[in-house]
């Protein structure tokens, strides 16, 4: 009677646990990157995270910090430690570390849009740069690049090299400062988080920055003006990035299905997100911004004033045991295919 009594007992308690293991979950905390008001944050991150969790069954749950859990140029090392599970980044707001990553400032003649560069980067990543292994030490889940960058001023339109020369002008990576010293300008390296403070107490007289990044870090109210480049001068590059830990300790199912959902359709995604945030913010910006085209002798002086970066981004690849110029030429093409089958 006693062993019936305790094989009952045993399956009632057996019974009541299995509720608990069919809903068991997995948390992981992703680092605020932008706050949740951004638009990359409502339109990128949180479908994101809501195709993984429901893909998952609700294993896993992303929760995002209610607030950063360092600057910007730690995001990568936030997850490298452990203090996040997942963050993103921009690549160019840390010095010396991703520069083969950042083939996209290498000047591009063509006119192209973040779609295409940001599914033409990351193709060129898992077929060439990612011998370089800029992000080991963290299990690297996608790239994508900004809106294309153009040329933003206070006081004067700029039509000219010499309309740049002295002028105080802030700039997002150690690349467009090096560009901008070459026109004559005085750059002011900043990150996105700062460009408010930094435009606002008057720091910087101008801006070489993105469409997106000038109205979403509320930089636009003291613009005045804005210098247009076809096809963009230079693409900012981003990454998302997990804990290698975190990620080794999840299920294989659970693995695949945070590595599909990743990679090119998340750059897909952000990529359509900042096309269509650069096309509502300028048709906005119309209305008090005086908007032109940069003249054929601005735009050679540009083209004169990256002349270095394609140098030194293929020295770079070819220290990291990659053919450069193959993996210019294959990135070129993705882009360009890319963009002509819109």
């Amino acid at each position: 009677m006693r062993c019936y009594q305790f094989a009952i007992d045993s399956a009632l308690v057996a019974a009541t646990l299995l509720p608990a293991i069919a809903t068991a979950q997995t948390v992981l905390r992703f680092a605020q990157f932008t706050p949740r008001t951004h638009f990359y944050h409502q339109q990128v991150i949180e479908p994101w995270i809501a195709t993984i969790e429901k893909a998952t069954e609700g294993r896993l749950k992303i929760e995002v910090t209610t607030s950063p859990l360092g600057p910007m140029p730690r995001s990568f090392d936030l997850v490298r430690s452990g203090a996040a599970d997942i963050a993103a980044g921009n690549h160019g707001v840390i010095p010396g570390r991703f520069g083969v990553t950042q083939i996209t400032d290498v000047p591009f003649e063509e006119a192209t849009d973040p779609v295409a560069m940001s599914v033409g980067l990351w193709r060129t990543h898992e077929r060439f740069l990612s011998k370089a292994s800029e992000h080991e030490g963290a299990v690297l889940l996608t790239l994508h690049t900004s809106g294309p960058m153009e040329l933003f001023s206070r006081e004067r339109p700029i039509r000219s090299k010499a309309d740049m020369t002295g002028m105080k002008w802030l700039a997002p990576t150690n690349v467009g400062a090096q560009a901008l010293k070459n026109l004559g300008a005085v750059p002011v390296v900043k990150p996105a988080t700062e460009f408010y403070d930094t435009i606002s107490k008057g720091i910087v007289d101008a801006m070489l920055a993105t469409n997106t990044s000038v109205a979403g870090w509320k930089a636009e109210e003291f613009i005045k003006h804005q210098t247009r480049v076809p096809g963009g001068i230079m693409y900012a590059t981003f990454f998302v990035v997990m804990n290698k830990s975190k990620f080794d300790a999840l299920e294989k199912r659970d693995q695949e299905t945070i590595l599909r959902l990743s990679g090119e359709a998340y750059a897909r995604r952000a990529g359509q997100v900042f096309k269509e945030q650069d096309e509502a913010t300028i048709a906005a910006r119309r209305v008090r911004v005086h908007i032109i085209d940069a003249t054929p002798d601005l735009r050679r002086d540009i083209a004169k004033a990256f002349d270095f970066v394609e140098d030194e981004w293929l020295k770079k690849a070819s220290a990291a045991g990659i053919d450069g110029r193959a993996a210019l030429i294959y990135f070129r093409r993705e882009v360009l295919s890319l963009t002509a089958a819109k």
